[in-house]
């Protein structure tokens, strides 16, 4: 923690750049932390989503809401100190967050490549191979690998090369200092080749869905022409008919977390690998280490809103109309039995068109004299 005296002691200089990076951050860290809540109350209250796909969704916002509420504000002080101000242990519980809630999110991308490949793959089977119960019970077991894995570095083993947290200085961050090797080399390549093997398996899984995807859409062709279906359909569903909207919402963020996490895990191992060859600027680091995390957990909110009609029409409820009396209506409220209602009798002669109202106060009741000389008794 020497650098954390070091840089204390000296009065940072703030350019343009710097405010710049600033004001970013903050609205990056509003935009995520919202979005992704507004995404987990979504998938809570819609019960349609409460299947396997859902919980994936599910555990993917609260990993990316935990980046945001943990990450995001914290990088704000460290851009705008250049330094850390706490103390040794902070730093290291930081720092082995950011190892469990990136890993989570990882391994749930992968989760959600995979769900979606054997859904388009095997759909007769998918139901009784992929449960709730299942589902559930591997959240759970990704939550606790990923924090026993993020524990190492806190054992002191960085004579083995199974790293130890620290503050960053050319990161603005507590993790694991690429430059050295013979502190962090083992841990480091062992995560960065696991993220590497996760984005091998959700490349595969994504170009199968494609694959599969395109191919019963080109089946079904003759018999939409047959039939005349491209005239009964809109214009938007004709052209995105051929792949479902769960799987069109998984294939986005699938998508997305290749553009973003690709460059971060192949830029990661070759500076752990090779770092003293090149001359890499501290700007790199922090783009290419946090602000693709960052980006990717801010894009997830978005990809569900565009993607997915019921969180659209969340979305849309929330900006259209009084968002307070929205958000009210998720909070329990207890239901009290009316009193003093009103209620009233409808009578209907059998010979006749003649109706007439009695009022009857704190009462319940509606009674109906129908044809035939039949009550019908109804309550409201």
């Amino acid at each position: 923690m020497d650098s954390i005296n070091s840089t204390q002691s000296s009065l940072p200089y703030y350019s343009s750049t710097n405010y710049l990076a600033i004001v970013i951050l903050i609205l990056l860290a509003i935009a995520c932390i919202l979005g992704n809540l507004l995404s987990i109350i979504v998938i809570y209250r819609n019960k349609n989503m409460h299947d396997p796909s859902g919980l994936l969704m599910a555990n993917l916002a609260t990993a990316d809401l935990c980046i945001g509420l943990i990450f995001m504000t914290t990088t704000v002080v460290y851009t705008w100190k250049k330094s850390y101000m706490f103390n040794e242990l902070s730093c290291a519980m930081r720092a082995y967050l950011i190892t469990v809630i990136v890993t989570v999110s990882q391994f749930t991308a992968a989760y959600i490549a995979i769900d979606r490949c054997i859904y388009v793959c095997k759909p007769l089977h998918y139901p009784m191979w992929i449960t709730k119960w299942k589902m559930g019970s591997l959240i759970i077991f990704t939550w606790i690998l990923a924090s026993l894995f993020g524990s190492i570095p806190l054992m002191q083993l960085e004579q083995y090369g199974l790293g130890r947290y620290t503050y960053v200085s050319y990161m603005y961050s507590c993790w694991l200092d690429i430059k050295k090797f013979q502190q962090n080399g083992s841990i480091l390549l062992l995560l960065f080749n696991t993220f590497i093997g996760l984005l091998l398996i959700v490349s595969i899984c994504y170009i199968i869905i494609l694959y599969k995807a395109k191919k019963v859409h080109t089946t079904i062709q003759p018999f939409r022409r047959q039939f005349n279906i491209r005239q009964q359909l809109p214009t938007r569903m004709v052209k995105l008919s051929w792949i479902n909207k769960p799987t069109k919402t998984s294939v986005i963020l699938v998508g997305v977390y290749l553009i973003c996490a690709a460059p971060t895990a192949i830029f990661g191992i070759t500076m752990t690998l090779n770092f003293e060859y090149y001359n890499v600027s501290d700007a790199y680091y922090r783009v290419l280490l946090y602000w693709c995390m960052y980006a990717n957990a801010l894009a997830n909110p978005f990809i569900f809103g565009f993607s997915h009609r019921d969180f659209r029409q969340t979305y849309r409820s929330l900006c259209c109309k009084n968002p307070m009396r929205y958000i009210m209506q998720f909070l329990p409220v207890k239901k009290q039995p009316p009193s003093g209602s009103l209620s009233f009798t409808i009578v209907r002669s059998s010979d006749s068109n003649h109706h007439s109202i009695s009022h009857y106060p704190a009462s319940r009741s509606m009674r109906v004299n129908a044809a035939g000389g039949k009550n019908l008794f109804l309550d409201f």
